[in-house]
């Protein structure tokens, strides 16, 4: 099963599914209307996420 995570323009997160919760150990409730950067490991540099959302953009 695949991670939907479905956000408003300001990356904030309206809807997840159950695939989220797995992957991320998040509660679906309680990431709604939490940015996405709460998912962010601090694992990688910035450079890995700004090409992330220049790929998906």
């Amino acid at each position: 099963m695949y991670v939907v995570v479905i956000t408003d323009l300001k990356g904030n997160i309206e809807l997840a599914n159950k695939a989220f919760e797995r992957t991320t150990g998040y509660n679906r409730k309680e990431a709604l209307g939490k940015n996405t950067n709460m998912l962010k490991s601090g694992f990688q540099p910035p450079e890995v996420y700004s090409n992330l959302w220049r790929t998906i953009d």
